[in-house]
């Protein structure tokens, strides 16, 4: 069997890497929240704000 050769860190790499690919999205929707002014104008907001307004 494969798995029988390949280390710990072989095994863990698929799992690292999905980490890294869903910190990137993260911080893509917040670069972009940022660029089109989303928080701006939730600081201006007197009151709370739904994803429906």
């Amino acid at each position: 069997m494969m798995s029988e050769h390949l280390s710990q860190s072989e095994l863990d790499y698929p799992f690292r890497l999905l980490e890294y690919i869903n910190g990137f999205r993260v911080s893509k929707v917040i670069f972009s929240a940022s660029e089109l002014g989303v928080f701006d104008l939730l600081l201006r907001s007197q009151e709370a704000l739904s994803a429906q307004r």
